[in-house]
């Protein structure tokens, strides 16, 4: 089979517009899972930093424009253990901020370093990272038996013996 020359351009056309200008739909990104307890982490150049004067990091949920976007100070640095990713590359350092509270599902996030300078310089926005926000149900505790309350099942009209079935409603 043949392709002809207008179809290589277009698929040329298609291919580099997804290349050049990251038009990749949410649905194909990496899925990590986070919940009300987790922390966003991110790394950035120690050297970038002091030359651009960075004061803040603008961290931004589906995406949300810059004025909605969460403030991240310098101070938000920690140096993560092996089970939050390991130390930063070399000359970097990591930062982190707490997940907000999202409704549970698909959200997108993404990052960008900013000046202190008014207005605020910013750099470019980092790839977004697609993620998937869960709230496990807490684990029922303090199980054990209530003694001579049991269920009954009530079905109206019906005689018991002599007598019609009485009810009592118990309201928490």
């Amino acid at each position: 089979m043949r392709i002809s020359t207008r179809s290589w351009r277009a698929l040329l056309i298609l291919c580099g517009g997804l290349i050049t200008w990251g038009a990749v739909p949410a649905s194909a990104l990496a899925r990590q899972t986070a919940g009300p307890a987790d922390s966003l982490k991110w790394e950035h150049s120690d050297a970038d930093l002091a030359s651009a004067q960075v004061t803040t990091f603008l961290v931004c949920y589906d995406n949300a424009p810059d004025a909605s976007c969460l403030s991240a100070p310098l101070t938000s640095k920690f140096v993560p253990t092996t089970a939050q990713g390991g130390p930063p590359a070399a000359g970097n350092s990591a930062y982190k901020l707490a997940v907000p509270a999202l409704t549970p599902g698909a959200h997108a996030v993404k990052v960008k370093a900013c000046t202190g300078a008014t207005p605020a310089v910013c750099g470019n926005f980092s790839t977004t990272l697609g993620f998937t926000f869960q709230i496990v149900p807490g684990t029922p505790n303090n199980l054990g038996f209530i003694k001579g309350l049991a269920a009954v099942v009530f079905h109206p009209g019906r005689v018991w013996g002599n007598r019609r079935a009485r009810l009592a409603f118990i309201h928490d």
